[in-house]
């Protein structure tokens, strides 16, 4: 009889347990599917560039999906300190004016331009022109290397790290913090230049990814690197109450001009 009621008891647990499953995987599951829209052929006018001229080219897309998309548009995007073969720094990024959209297994070549920051290093780059749509949410990419010469004022911005409880954690982790909680970063700045340069820090906060909706911006105050000097820096970024998923870039720029002059660094959270 022990033996017959730990049977039926063993089973009437089972079918609770195969009935929650039923119940939870009843409900649809959505998902972002990434539409299959694939880079044919990059050319570009010369590979050889100054500071603050313009890369010219035209590129190549192919729809290879069986039905339109819209909502497109290109994010150009300077890429360097490569390391075991994939860039480390984004320098520069900037969203084209145009959105447009493909119809079902279009294939079509679309010309383009985009102009180098006036304040770069000299050195081999990664040019990108990233596909996305209007909120951000990328698909796919292609890349040329570009050389660049001239001696610009540059500063770098690496070691970058967000800081709660006394900790550091990594910048892309989507470290979580309570509505009102002010997160705290930290990050290194180098002047590898021959330049005494005077810079200011721009704090730009997006909802979810860049190109999203700015949530705020604010600038802090100028400092100033001797060559070859390098500093530590801490900052606070937005402080937010409403629940969601937020990217901060940090960028200086040049106090007298205006004009970017270091690389950008993010930070998710």
């Amino acid at each position: 009889m022990r033996i017959k009621i730990s049977t039926i008891y063993f089973d009437y647990k089972l079918w609770i347990l195969v009935a929650f499953f039923l119940f939870i995987f009843s409900f649809p599951v959505q998902a972002l599917i990434v539409p299959q829209i694939y880079f044919t052929n990059l050319q570009l006018s010369k590979l050889n560039f100054l500071p603050g001229e313009t890369v010219e080219g035209e590129v190549s897309l192919w729809n290879y999906e069986d039905f339109s998309v819209t909502d497109l548009v290109f994010y150009f995007q300077l890429l360097g300190g490569e390391v075991n073969g994939a860039a480390s720094q984004m320098i520069d990024e900037q969203r084209d004016t145009t959105i447009f959209s493909l119809s079902a297994k279009e294939k079509t070549t679309r010309t383009f331009s985009y102009t180098l920051p006036k304040n770069l290093p000299a050195g081999t780059f990664k040019f990108r022109i990233q596909l996305a749509n209007s909120r951000g949410e990328e698909m796919s990419w292609v890349d040329r290397i570009i050389e660049i010469g001239g001696e610009g004022k540059f500063l770098l911005l690496d070691n970058y790290w967000l800081v709660k409880e006394g900790k550091v954690w990594p910048p892309g982790g989507g470290l979580e913090y309570q509505p009102g909680e002010i997160p705290k970063v930290r990050f290194d700045v180098t002047n590898n230049t021959n330049f005494t340069i005077s810079a200011f820090p721009k704090i730009v906060t997006y909802k979810r990814n860049v190109g999203g909706e700015i949530i705020q911006e604010q600038t802090e105050k100028s400092i100033i690197l001797n060559p070859q000097q390098k500093l530590t820096l801490e900052a606070f970024l937005a402080q937010i109450t409403n629940p969601g998923t937020y990217l901060s870039e940090i960028r200086l720029y040049d106090s007298e001009s205006k004009e970017p002059i270091s690389n950008s660094i993010y930070f998710r959270w």
